[in-house]
């Protein structure tokens, strides 16, 4: 059974020449990657730690202001999912703010990236507060 290739797949195939002192000379299809020094690996690996700390806190001082102003809930049972939305959506603008001054730069950011900030801070929110009220 014979495979069809895509377009991409032939351009990826397709040999580039090079001219080297009038000779043509094929170079070769697939470059890997290029190999992070260590350097850089240091500053991946800071800069990983600090877009998990910084959502962490956010989401505890929101457990902690949201334990002490409406305590257990109770007399807000209806407007649940609005409180977690705006509590969202106030940490993303937080974050915009706090992520240059912490050399991460936020543009960068594609949807996954800010859903998983997001995620942490709502993890850290529930956690903190579910814990303040066990006390």
């Amino acid at each position: 059974m014979v495979k069809k290739s895509s377009k991409k797949q032939a351009q990826q195939k397709v040999k580039k020449a090079k001219v080297v002192e009038g000779e043509i000379v094929e170079s070769p299809t697939t470059t890997g990657p290029v190999p992070l020094t260590t350097e850089e690996k240091e500053k991946k690996r800071v800069e990983g730690i600090k877009k998990t700390i910084i959502p962490g806190i956010i989401g505890i001082l929101a457990g902690v202001v949201f334990f002490i102003l409406i305590g257990d809930g109770s007399g807000h049972k209806s407007i649940w999912f609005t409180i977690l939305f705006v509590l969202l959506v106030f940490s993303y603008y937080i974050q915009r703010l706090i992520y240059p001054a912490a050399g991460i730069n936020a543009r960068e950011f594609g949807k996954k990236d800010w859903f998983y900030v997001e995620f942490i801070v709502l993890d850290f929110f529930l956690v903190s507060w579910t814990l303040l009220l066990n006390l």
